[in-house]
């Protein structure tokens, strides 16, 4: 129970400081850096195989093709780099 609550916590904090940046942020310059591939803040609370869920289901499902993660241990060591693909028989 604990666990979840921290969880619960963070996901609440992550999408607060979502929130604050939509609504403090240049919409129009945020769109030309999207369309100019510029890489974007986002929250990342959760596990990475989550995070790469959580980012899959919220693109359109229409226009989803790919989707890649890179993690980082925050002590040091190798990163992982997850990519969910819409043409992989084993994404769901």
């Amino acid at each position: 129970m604990r666990r979840s609550a921290g969880t619960i916590a963070k996901v609440a904090i992550s999408v607060i400081l979502l929130t604050y940046l939509l609504l403090n942020t240049d919409t129009g310059a945020l769109l030309q850096r999207i369309r100019t591939g510029d890489p974007l803040l986002l929250p990342c609370a959760g596990s990475p195989e989550e995070l790469l869920h959580m980012y899959w289901e919220a693109l359109d499902a229409n226009n989803r093709v790919a989707l890649a993660l890179k993690y980082i241990p925050a002590q040091g060591g190798i990163g992982t780099i997850m990519v969910r693909n819409r043409y992989d028989s084993s994404a769901s």
